[in-house]
Parts: C-alpha cells; structure tokens; sequence
C-alpha cells in the first residue's frame, strides 16, 4: 500500500485503491482516470518551464498516458461500457481515443 506525506495525494490514492478493487471494469476505469490525471498535471508542467530537455521529458510522458487511455478506454468498450472524462474536456479526450497509439520519441515539444 502506498504511503504519501501529502494528505490530499493520499486520501486519492486511498478512494482510487479502494474504487479499483470493486472489479476489472472499475480498475479499467481508474487506470484511465489516473491517465487523464496525469496529461492534466503534465500541461501544466510544461507550461511552467522553458527547459527544452524538460520540456521533451514531459511530451514523452504525455504521449504515453495518450497511449494507456486509449488502451484503458479501448477494453472497457471490449466489455460493453463507456468511459466519460472526468478532467479532460471532451473534445480532447475524443481526439485522443480516436486516434491510433503514438510510437517513436518526440524531440521537439
């Protein structure tokens, strides 16, 4: 179990722990949950820094929860259910599960 000096990380930590346990379906739909977190808290980063190796740090990141959503969101169709995006505005989110997995490394953010 995961242990977090910050209380507000914890006690997300604790709810998102708690809600994956239900069953595959609610752990599929916290994993995409976490994703959208992480793009959300990603932007952010890279809006604060002007450190080009940084910068490409965060891209890459960004591109791979792009990546894990659309897995997520992918098998929770398999099993019938839809994703709604909690942090994401739809648009955005749309765009990113209807298009293919992104591959290789971006350079230039």
């Amino acid at each position: 179990m995961g242990v977090f000096t910050n209380k507000h990380i914890q006690e997300l930590y604790n709810k998102l722990v708690s809600e994956g346990e239900k069953s595959l379906i609610d752990a599929l739909k916290v994993g995409a949950l976490i994703e959208e977190l992480d793009i959300t808290d990603l932007k952010k980063a890279m809006e604060n820094t002007d450190n080009r190796d940084i910068r490409i740090v965060y891209a890459n990141l960004t591109k791979g929860s792009r990546n894990h959503l659309r897995a997520f969101v992918r098998l929770l169709r398999r099993f019938g259910y839809d994703y709604t995006p909690k942090y994401l505005p739809k648009e955005e989110f749309k765009k990113i599960v209807s298009t293919p997995i992104e591959r290789g490394f971006i350079r230039n953010p």
